[in-house]
């Protein structure tokens, strides 16, 4: 009898929790059946279901047989690029002005479109000798990573070097040099 009690105390511990993760799944089934129906394009009359499904295969087949015509549009850079770049700056430009750092930055996307220095633009940052202020263990602020970004953006949407006089007087810099407090920018190695 004691053991017959002890199996059924047993059952009742097995039984009742699968029981109470049915009920808690059937809960949760309901919610997201709930969710996606809320989500679900609302109910169109025949016609326009027709007229929009006819709409999207027809735009569908033109994307695919236009594509050709679409211009190739190359990867400039990567997050990794925005990583390497900002850390040189950390390095080399962190107590100068914005414009001072959107500067260094240009200088490397220069050098790059130069093409002496390199074939990438961290290829170019980690080039030994070139950038003194770069280093793998110096960190990634926010506000020199957004300042990066806006370069490489600008740089991607075609845009030139920019010219902050007294710094830059021309867009065509490779090097600059620095006090602490200012960096100049030069086409050419003093």
């Amino acid at each position: 009898m004691k053991r017959f009690a002890i199996a059924i105390v047993c059952l009742l511990f097995v039984i009742v929790p699968v029981w109470a993760l049915d009920e808690v799944e059937e809960e949760a089934d309901s919610y997201y059946v709930e969710q996606e129906a809320a989500c679900a394009e609302p109910a169109y009359p025949p016609e326009e279901l027709f007229l929009i499904e006819k709409q999207r295969a027809v735009a569908e087949e033109l994307l695919a047989e236009e594509e050709w015509l679409l211009p190739y549009v190359p990867v400039r850079w990567t997050e990794e690029c925005v990583v390497v770049i900002s850390r040189m700056v950390w390095g080399e430009a962190r107590g100068v002005s914005r414009n001072e750092q959107k500067l260094v930055v240009w200088t490397v996307i220069n050098r790059l479109e130069h093409g002496f220095y390199g074939g990438s633009l961290i290829g170019i940052v980690r080039s030994p000798g070139q950038f003194h202020g770069y280093s793998s263990r110096f960190p990634v602020t926010d506000e020199i990573r957004e300042m990066v970004v806006e370069v490489l953006d600008a740089w991607d949407r075609g845009e030139a070097a920019k010219v902050y006089p007294p710094f830059a007087r021309t867009p065509n810099y490779l090097f600059f040099h620095g006090d602490g407090r200012h960096n100049w920018f030069r086409e050419r190695f003093r």
